[in-house]
């Protein structure tokens, strides 16, 4: 480094250490699936780590603001209950439909077979 020259560190977070090659030609087809299953598994815990760095870092910048995460997001987790049957198979009063989404096969078999909706409908 020359004199007045001073190190810019923040320039440098973007480099990353060489990773090692790997001559993956020279694997096998076991190996290259056993390699395959641990960059899986690698990723799978790469992302939790993340998601739980995020996370606290969310959690810190709403403790900072004097609000809690729940405060701010309010009840994110909400389980959606699931809709009322409006519909049953003839044949087998267990099998419903809700209405919602896409028409089961019993549904369908059951108007090609001459049923009506009002047929079908739970009363």
């Amino acid at each position: 480094m020359t004199l007045g020259m001073r190190p810019k560190p923040f320039l440098n977070f973007w480099k990353v250490e060489p990773m090692p090659e790997i001559d993956v030609s020279s694997l096998n087809k076991g190996e290259l699936q056993e390699l395959r299953k641990r960059i899986e598994v690698a990723l799978e815990q790469r992302e939790l780590r993340d998601k739980n760095e995020a996370l606290e870092a969310a959690k810190a910048a709403a403790q900072k603001s004097g609000y809690s995460l729940s405060e701010l997001l309010g009840d994110a987790r909400k389980k959606r209950t699931p809709k009322p049957a409006k519909f049953a198979d003839p044949n087998d009063r267990t099998k419903t439909w809700s209405g919602r989404g896409r028409k089961p096969n019993w549904y369908l078999k059951a108007l090609e077979e001459g049923y009506t909706e009002e047929d079908l409908r739970i009363r």
